[in-house]
């Protein structure tokens, strides 16, 4: 498996991808039932001052102005994987916020790469993803800041026993290796959602904010390519049921699961769930 970095994805060429004729946002709730709209601070997001860089690209971006508050429509990345049937197999879906500078094509290739490393949650054959259009076990939205904060008013709650959306229709394959297979299209009609809404992991929403994924987050400094790989696979953690965790080891590398949004010092950041050293 490629390593992500300025090597990565050479032969990729973004380019954007009109909008499918999947449109995901009956299946997004714009904002939480339960609490109230959340106050986003203008002083958290300010405008990104630097260039960007051939590691942006390679992870979807095409521009580092990204705006605060979005329109709370979604388009998906379109494309469908070939299933690896040997072992047990979940589909996932990308989707982006309209006008957010991500290019969808670029954007789910980096994705599906990262989250498919050996390094990742499937290392050693536990588990592999693979990408679709249609209804999927979990989906990954790419949305802006206040966008984000009311889509997943807990991020860092782990999945509890997992929700199918109403709505959703998927069929299960005769082989006990492969998970759901996903049906050509989500149902079309309003997914309402429960009267005690869980929480966004345990509905399969995988929610990374677009400031994030272009400016990066505190404990790695500069590394960017790390810390969106971080943001991939921490998230995607809670959504398989993984909670936060603790590191106070001088020295230790930190799970994955600890939030590295936060000072993890005396250990050092870690992006993999299975890194090799």
């Amino acid at each position: 498996m490629l390593g992500i970095g300025a090597g990565f994805l050479t032969t990729v060429i973004p380019r954007w991808i009109a909008r499918s004729d999947i449109d995901p946002s009956p299946t997004v709730s714009p904002s939480p039932t339960s609490s109230p709209d959340p106050v986003i601070p203008v002083d958290l997001y300010p405008p990104i001052a630097r260039d960007l860089d051939t590691d942006d690209l390679y992870a979807g971006l095409n521009d580092l102005d990204i705006p605060t508050v979005g329109t709370g429509e979604f388009i998906v990345a379109s494309g469908v994987d070939e299933p690896d049937t040997s072992v047990p197999m979940h589909w996932v879906r990308v989707e982006i916020e309209e006008d957010l500078p991500l290019t969808p094509d670029a954007l789910a290739v980096y994705v599906m790469s990262v989250i498919n490393d050996e390094r990742g949650w499937g290392a050693k054959g536990r588990m592999a993803f693979a990408r679709t259009d249609g209804a999927a076990e979990y989906r990954i939205i790419f949305a802006t800041p206040d966008t984000a904060s009311k889509l997943c008013s807990r991020p860092h709650e782990a999945a509890e026993e997992r929700i199918e959306p109403p709505g959703m229709t998927v069929e299960v394959t005769p082989s006990p290796s492969v998970g759901a297979t996903p049906s050509p299209s989500p149902s079309s009609s309003p997914i309402l959602p429960p009267p005690t809404e869980p929480s966004c992991a345990t509905q399969g929403m995988i929610v990374i904010d677009a400031y994030r994924w272009a400016d990066g987050v505190r404990s790695f400094g500069e590394d960017r390519v790390a810390a969106r790989i971080y943001l991939l696979n921490h998230f995607l953690g809670h959504a398989l049921g993984r909670p936060d965790v603790t590191c106070t080891e001088e020295g230790e590398r930190a799970s994955v699961m600890v939030d590295h949004e936060f000072d993890i010092s005396p250990c050092l950041p870690g992006q993999w769930p299975n890194p090799m050293t």
